[in-house]
């Protein structure tokens, strides 16, 4: 029993990113942008919560939730002011021997600009992914989810990974691929550096009398350097500067053609934008972490 749940704590902190570990994360993000001679730019404040339900020979059931806001400064009025995302969700996980463990996850929320209530603005997701420990410092998941956005049904293929450098424990090689790789640098048990890339795709549903039926999809691609600094006890304070290599806020209507996606590449027509913002820019990023002893 208690290799499965060293197991369990060990997917966990593979799937990171997909899957926070159990306790809470706050961050805020800002980037600037730019659009025809005007400067803009997009605050995001993110916070997830994780939280164990049940444990029963070698089963793990776990709680999450999320809230996401994404504020635009100089934007066209067509894109609104504010988007969010409020969600909730369940995972299972069962450990299969010492070295393996499946895990099923899903969640469904609300995500549009909150003027008014529309159950067009809500959103699901599930997957699965399937875990192998290699070897003490190897351990590599696969796995697929579907997410059902306003502009189609985005299928993903997955990989998780964990790995931490022979030759100098003090590297770990972390996160999921293709959308959130992560190479950590661990200066003590407490400080550590990482460099990491994060890909986002999502969309919000604007449900103003004038817009309804309008989406806003975004995409971004940001590498970031971030410095991890623990206090107090079970918390943590991060800081970060990256540069956003791609972002994107395109807005559509309710006539434009759903279309599946494998990752982000339409299988079917590419569709057509009413309005795109597109831009390079830098990233500033802060955040706090609590990790709860369960």
């Amino acid at each position: 029993m208690k290799k499965t749940a060293s197991f369990i704590v060990l997917f966990i902190s593979v799937s990171a990113s997909a899957q926070q570990k159990n306790g809470a994360e706050l961050n805020i993000n800002e980037t600037g942008t730019r659009y025809s001679d005007t400067s803009a730019h997009v605050r995001v404040i993110d916070f997830k919560t994780h939280f164990p339900l049940y444990t029963l020979k070698g089963s793990q059931f776990s709680g999450n939730f999320s809230y996401i806001n994404e504020k635009f400064s100089d934007f066209p009025a067509a894109y609104g002011t504010d988007l969010n995302g409020l969600s909730a969700g369940l995972s299972w996980s069962r450990s299969l021997g010492q070295r393996h463990m499946l895990m099923i996850t899903g969640d469904g929320g609300i995500y549009s600009d909150f003027v008014t209530w529309s159950s067009r603005s809500i959103r699901e997701r599930g997957g699965f992914t399937y875990l192998t420990r290699y070897s003490e410092r190897l351990s590599i998941g696969f796995g697929l989810e579907y997410r059902n956005q306003f502009y189609g049904n985005q299928i993903s293929p997955v990989i998780f990974i964990l790995y931490t450098f022979r030759d100098n424990d003090h590297w770990k090689l972390s996160g999921v691929l293709p959308f959130n790789p992560k190479l950590t640098y661990q200066v003590n048990p407490g400080n550590g550096i990482s460099l990491e890339v994060k890909q986002t795709y999502s969309s919000y549903l604007l449900t103003a009398a004038k817009d309804s039926g309008n989406y806003v999809r975004n995409r971004k691609l940001v590498a970031a350097l971030n410095y991890e600094h623990p206090f107090a006890r079970n918390w943590r304070f991060n800081a970060g500067i990256g540069y956003a290599a791609r972002q994107g806020y395109e807005l559509y209507n309710n006539s434009t053609p759903r279309e599946w996606y494998l990752i982000n590449t339409p299988l079917g027509k590419k569709p057509v934008p009413i309005e795109s913002i597109s831009h390079r820019g830098i990233q500033f990023t802060a955040g706090l972490v609590f990790h709860p002893k369960f």
